[in-house]
C-alpha cells in the first residue's frame, strides 16, 4: 500500500525542522529581521561582545552614527564599529522524512566588540548604511 503526504503536512514538518538552525539566544545580540533591529535598545557592560544576527535575505551593516538624529558615520566616547553582516541563505542540510533535500535558513552573523574603556552610560546610535530608505527604526546600545 502507498500513502502520500498531504501537501500541507509536509511543509508543516519542513518548517518544523528549521528551528533548530536558529543561533542560541544571546543576552548581548541584536537580530535584524524584516529590515528592523531588535531590540530598540540594548544595554551591555564595557568590554561586552555583541553578536548580530541578520535574518533577512539581504546584507546590511550596524554602524555606529556619531548622533542619534543623522546617518553620519562614527564614534561616540570612543566606541565605534562598522561591520557588515552577510545575508541569510538558504542552505542544503540534507535529506529529510519527506524529500531528498531539505534546505533551512541560516542567518548571516557578525560581532562587534565594544572597548573595555567604554564609559558607563554612553550611548552609541547604530544605523545599516545600505539600507538607509529602508530601514527607518533609530537603534542605540548603552554602556552599562
Amino acid at each position: 500500500m502507498h500513502r502520500t503526504v498531504p501537501p500541507f503536512l509536509a511543509l508543516l514538518a519542513l518548517v518544523s525542522g528549521c528551528g533548530g538552525s536558529a543561533p542560541p539566544f544571546s543576552a548581548s545580540q541584536i537580530t535584524i529581521q524584516d529590515f528592523q533591529f531588535q531590540p530598540a535598545t540594548l544595554s551591555v557592560p564595557a568590554g561586552a561582545t555583541v553578536s548580530i544576527i541578520n535574518l533577512d535575505q539581504v546584507p546590511h551593516t550596524v554602524t555606529s552614527a556619531v548622533a542619534a538624529d543623522g546617518f553620519v558615520a562614527g564614534s561616540v566616547d570612543g566606541v565605534g564599529f562598522d561591520t557588515v553582516v552577510g545575508p541569510a541563505m538558504l542552505v542544503d542540510e540534507g535529506p529529510s522524512a519527506f524529500s531528498n533535500d531539505q534546505q533551512v535558513l541560516q542567518p548571516g552573523t557578525a560581532e562587534i566588540r565594544i572597548p573595555a574603556s567604554a564609559p558607563a552610560g554612553a550611548t552609541i546610535p547604530y544605523f545599516s548604511r545600505y539600507d538607509l530608505d529602508r530601514m527607518q527604526d533609530r537603534p542605540a546600545l548603552v554602556v552599562q
